[in-house]
């Protein structure tokens, strides 16, 4: 920049970079020491995330020239670009534009940033939430943030002046063609959607696929004719919903709805092909009932109402009779005694029946089996597959390959 700039000039392209990009911008001295920021991102607040980071990112603009900007990748592959406030040879302080993501973040990365800062498996539903709340940029958009801002550094600050001009505005009717659709479809996909609604309140899956095979996707693939995904995903969050509702109003347990909802927007968002998603749906079918049939807990007694609900919302934790029991508070072989006599099976094989169900969930992507045992609740990667195969009666391995390969 010319002349003598001030941090407020400064101050004036953080606020307009901010107000253009929606992304969070921070203003630094030469030490990296925030002095304003501007944000735009509510972002949870997740564990390992330290301020440091800036310091980091402006001292390493020392070793670079006015007119290059810093794509800046953290070892939580969080990203920021940055550029140098510069006066002759010397930094004055940086820009900072960020965090964002330029890459998918897969489920094993979640697991690594949870067993190297030794954080419990309960954090990822939290740090799951981190990720999906930061914006997404492609490499042309990030480029273009960092060539924007070396421009905006290397020129004077000029403010400009608004100069309003108007014209008299046609009707909407004028300029925009409106898809009209027939009203009879319109009542017939929702009728069927209520029908869908209901059958799964029930726990019914057979009715559930008969009532989906009346129902086509193309209904709605004018919305992203281009984009077949897309277009098939943002219908399948649609469908997530209605079951999520459905279920609650069969009586299952609104936390555990909720966790079977972000599982299955993970599952949704990282599916790269149409015969995924398919996939997805029907097993949304398959576990939305089973949770309505089994887990609702409508005939239970309070304390095997109790007794399920923290299972099913705990799976990953190393349960046994004796915990389960302190926290319902009762003793262990009278809780036994009692699941045993309300559900027909004994408390363990409860729990493990419903570890492989969720071992179903991520078994139709590609997270290593070892990794996915894990998840779940399992120590040893050997035993929850003659678990699995106990259940299902095929291995985890022999699973994948016959349903998603």
């Amino acid at each position: 920049m010319e002349s003598n700039p001030t941090y407020e000039d400064f101050e004036q392209i953080c606020s307009l970079l901010n107000t253009v990009t929606k992304i969070d911008i921070r203003l630094t001295d030469s030490t990296g020491t925030v002095l304003q920021k501007y944000e735009s991102l509510m972002l949870p607040s997740v564990p390992a995330n330290p301020d440091n980071k800036y310091s980091y990112i402006t001292e390493r603009l020392h070793h670079c020239s006015p007119q290059t900007f810093q794509h800046h990748v953290d070892s939580t592959g969080i990203e920021y670009v940055s550029a140098g406030i510069w006066k002759q040879d010397k930094i004055l302080g940086s820009i900072i534009v960020g965090p964002f993501i330029s890459t998918e973040i897969e489920l094993t990365f979640l697991n690594k940033e949870l067993s190297n800062n030794a954080l419990p498996l309960g954090k990822r539903s939290q740090i799951e939430h981190f990720y999906k709340s930061l914006p997404a940029l492609t490499k042309k958009e990030y480029n273009a943030i960092g060539t924007l801002l070396v421009n905006l550094l290397l020129r004077e600050h000029t403010p400009a002046q608004e100069i309003r001009s108007t014209m008299k505005r046609n009707s909407i009717k004028d300029n925009v063609s409106v898809l009209k659709m027939d009203p009879r479809i319109i009542r017939f996909r929702y009728d069927q959607e209520k029908k869908i609604m209901n059958a799964i309140a029930t726990g019914n899956k057979k009715r559930v696929f008969e009532l989906l095979a009346t129902l086509s996707n193309n209904d709605l693939s004018y919305r992203f004719p281009d984009n077949p995904i897309r277009a098939t995903k943002n219908i399948t969050y649609v469908f997530t919903t209605l079951c999520r509702i459905a279920a609650v109003n069969g009586g299952v347990d609104p936390l555990h709805v909720h966790s079977l909802s972000e599982r299955f927007a993970l599952l949704i968002e990282r599916s790269s092909n149409l015969y995924q998603l398919s996939s997805i749906r029907r097993s949304m079918v398959e576990v939305y009932c089973d949770a309505v049939v089994e887990a609702s807990t409508l005939h239970y007694s309070p304390l095997i109402k109790k007794t399920i609900n923290y299972i099913q919302s705990y799976l990953e934790e190393p349960l046994t009779l004796k915990h389960v029991a302190a926290v319902v508070k009762t003793n262990p072989t009278y809780l036994s005694r009692v699941f045993k006599e309300e559900t027909n099976m004994n408390m363990m094989y409860y729990i493990n029946l419903k570890r492989v169900e969720e071992a179903k969930l991520y078994l139709q992507g590609d997270t290593p089996i070892t990794e996915i045992a894990f998840l779940v609740g399992f120590n040893d990667a050997n035993y929850f597959s003659r678990v699995f195969k106990q259940i299902v009666s095929v291995t985890p391995l022999q699973y994948r390959k016959k349903y998603y390969r």
